[in-house]
């Protein structure tokens, strides 16, 4: 989904093959763009290697360093090694489910991944 409200969350019976990521793994951050909404991807990740993610979360946090509301969109706090603008990218601090690796099959992508 595209979505910043907690509301709007599925929530999944517990079952033995899907379990709460327990951290996030960052892929791209916009670091060094200069630009203030600082953008990032997260894959969440499970100490359990036996659980795969489905897809990631992107976040944006408007405005000044330091702002974060606890919710999916993640936040920035401080700066880069504790100064300048560029701040650090938070993770998301909600769950998301995984998928155990036995329900999954691997997929070949198509030649174009990405089109802006």
């Amino acid at each position: 989904g595209h979505s910043t409200a907690a509301s709007n969350v599925l929530v999944v019976e517990r079952s033995p093959l899907v379990r709460a990521c327990d951290g996030w793994a960052p892929v791209w951050t916009d670091q060094g763009s200069g630009n203030p909404s600082k953008q990032a991807v997260w894959v969440p990740t499970c100490s359990d290697p036996d659980f795969v993610a489905l897809g990631v979360v992107c976040t944006m946090r408007e405005g000044a360093a330091g702002a974060a509301d606890g919710g999916v969109n993640g936040g920035v706090h401080g700066g880069v090694n504790g100064g300048g603008d560029e701040g650090t990218w938070t993770p998301p601090s909600v769950a998301v489910g995984m998928l155990h690796a036995s329900c999954c099959e691997r997929a070949q992508l198509g030649q174009m991944v990405w089109s802006d």
